[in-house]
């Protein structure tokens, strides 16, 4: 039984659920720094209906509140994409996690995204694992990481190696 599981975690990482996931963090630092300035960011989707429903998702982040009113709207996009033929579970997951993170971050309650998206990380593979260590932890604040214990190994590493200001 353990080794189906981890089959199926193992499906569930990497590339574009990894895309997904460095693109909230990405959105996640800029919301922090500079508010709604220079967002949405550039897509990292290729696929549709994945990469429209991003699109959608961060349209309704920057212009649909309160975030009752979001989840009706992407809720209504999800279901309509959903309606339209067969859709892989992985997809309709990967939908349901792009619906998830944007509301988190519609509020501009950081705590909220963070409480969800750190409950992720057994989702992650190694491009949005190394993305957080080098560049989404050492951004956050001290009392961010502090409240959920985030803790960075990354943090003994050479400076030099850190990336900053990927974002």
């Amino acid at each position: 039984m353990e080794t189906s599981r981890k089959n199926l975690l193992l499906r569930r990482s990497g590339g574009e659920l990894d895309r997904i996931f460095i693109y909230f963090m990405r959105t996640a630092l800029h919301l922090y720094k500079y508010g709604i300035e220079h967002l949405p960011l550039e897509n990292p989707l290729e696929r549709q209906p994945l990469r429209s429903f991003l699109d959608a998702a961060m349209e309704t982040v920057l212009n649909c509140p309160p975030p009752e009113l979001g989840r009706m709207v992407l809720e209504s996009h999800r279901e309509a994409i959903i309606s339209q033929g067969p859709l892989a579970a992985e997809d309709a997951l990967r939908l349901r996690f792009i619906q998830e993170l944007a509301l988190s971050l519609q509020s501009r309650d950081f705590d909220v995204f963070y409480d969800l998206f750190l409950h992720t990380q057994e989702w992650w593979g190694v491009p949005a694992t190394e993305y957080a260590a080098l560049t989404f932890y050492p951004n956050l604040p001290p009392d961010v990481r502090k409240k959920h214990h985030i803790e960075n190994p990354i943090e003994e590493m050479r400076p030099d190696l850190l990336r900053p200001n990927d974002y």
